[in-house]
């Protein structure tokens, strides 16, 4: 008896939880899409410090991964031998890209 009570019970429960709500379509609007195929990269990029004082590029391209787009100088500092520019940015799937949604390379 007992056991019968407990299979009806998980039968009432299961009905709840799965069949008793309705289904509900989502649209997927342009931006959600965008959100989607896009990763916010960083990359350091190493100088030496004899021949600049400051970053030669106040921007670079960026294409890995099957992501591509353009990273701008986030900041700049140098240890004495090198010159070091940290740049970021937003960039956006371009083929077939994993689903991570950020990424950092150094």
């Amino acid at each position: 008896m007992g056991k019968k009570v407990s299979v009806l019970v998980s039968m009432i429960l299961f009905g709840i939880l799965f069949i008793g709500g309705p289904l509900q379509a989502k649209s997927v609007d342009e931006d959600d899409f965008e959100a989607s195929n896009s990763r916010t990269v960083s990359v350091t990029e190493v100088f030496d410090a004899s021949q600049y004082d400051e970053p030669p590029y106040n921007s670079i391209p960026y294409n890995s991964g099957g992501y591509s787009g353009t990273l701008e100088l986030e900041r700049s500092w140098t240890n004495g031998d090198y010159l070091y520019a940290r740049y970021s940015g937003t960039v956006y799937c371009t083929g077939t890209c994993p689903i991570a949604s950020s990424s950092e390379k150094e």
